[in-house]
Parts: C-alpha cells; sequence; structure tokens
C-alpha cells in the first residue's frame, strides 16, 4: 500500500487486489454495477476513489486535475484480472482457516446451503455469502503421528460471525478462486 496525503489526511492506496479486501472488493462490484446510470465519468471515477481509499467523496472532490490523474493511474490494476494468489490456507486473528478444495466433499446439507445462497445473492454478494460456507476454522488431527490441519464442519450458528471476519480480513485475491467455481 502507499500512503496518499489529500487535504490534512492520510490514505491507503492499494496497489494491485492482492490489497482490496473482499468487503470493499463487493463494494467495488456494487458501483461498478451502476455505471451505465451515470451521465459523468468522471463522478463515477471520483466515487470509486472514494470507496477504494475510503475517503468522503466531498474530499476526492476537491482534488485538483493533476492529483486525480496521478489516482486514476494508480488504479489501471482495477482494469486487470484478478489472479488467485494461491492460498489455501488462511491466518486471521491467530486462528486457521481452510479454503475446501473439493466441493464434491460437501455434505448435502452444506450443498443446500450454499444452493439457498446462491439464489438469493446479488451478483456482488455472491462471493461473500458463500466464504462462510466453503472456508472453515481448522481444526488440528492427529494422521500417523502428524498433526495436520482439517477443515471443520460448515455450523450455520457462525455464518454471520464468520461473513463478518471474511469481509474485513480477507483479500479478493486469496479467495476469488472460490468465486470462479460459481
Amino acid at each position: 500500500m502507499k500512503i496518499v496525503e489529500i487535504g490534512d489526511k492520510d490514505y491507503n492506496l492499494p496497489e494491485g487486489w492482492h490489497e482490496i479486501s473482499v468487503k470493499k472488493f463487493e463494494r467495488i462490484a456494487k458501483h461498478s454495477s451502476l455505471l451505465n446510470e451515470y451521465k459523468s465519468q468522471t463522478l463515477f471515477t471520483l466515487e470509486l476513489i472514494s470507496i477504494i481509499l475510503d475517503a468522503p467523496l466531498d474530499d476526492i472532490k476537491k482534488l485538483d486535475r493533476e492529483a486525480f490523474s496521478f489516482l486514476n493511474k494508480s488504479l489501471d490494476f482495477m482494469n486487470t484480472e484478478i489472479t488467485w494468489s494461491g492460498k489455501k490456507e488462511y491466518e486471521i486473528d491467530g486462528e486457521i482457516y481452510l479454503m475446501l478444495e473439493d466441493l464434491n466433499k460437501l455434505t448435502m446439507g452444506d450443498s443446500i446451503s450454499l444452493e439457498i445462497m446462491l439464489q438469493d445473492s446479488k451478483p456482488e454478494e455472491t462471493l461473500i455469502n458463500i466464504l462462510p460456507i466453503l472456508v472453515r476454522k481448522a481444526k488440528v488431527v492427529e494422521k500417523k503421528g502428524e498433526k495436520i490441519y482439517k477443515a471443520s464442519e460448515f455450523n450455520a450458528d457462525e455464518y454471520d460471525e464468520l461473513k463478518e471476519l471474511y469481509n474485513e480480513k480477507l483479500m479478493i485475491a486469496d479467495v476469488i478462486k472460490v468465486k470462479d467455481f460459481f
């Protein structure tokens, strides 16, 4: 991340998809879906910069053309496809979480939950709605004298808590593979 100063405040400017959280990606996707409704491409881009920097739109509107051009150019990575980081294991707040890789191993109950989430989700919400089903807390299991991590069972009671945790703590490049399944 780069630090950029706007007015008298510092903001974090991501340098790639690997620095965009799932939550921010969802906000970007929702905003991008509205592009055709904008009469001003500049306003659309200013609002996008506001989302990415978590900066008030009024502050972004005060940028001069040079600063706007710099920020706009810095976000060129958004015109590229998101490349999966290859991560299948995530450490969040001292706990390990694992991505399920084989959807054929889902229980039928999990499959029903997944199907319902997919049907009930808006396109920009699909990923965050299915992550709590497909990324699970790890439990340590001893196998042949060796300790390994194994994904725990899906717990619907933890769904909302996990959704919020993943929204904030996981980066889109780390979990984009999950979306590619669907």
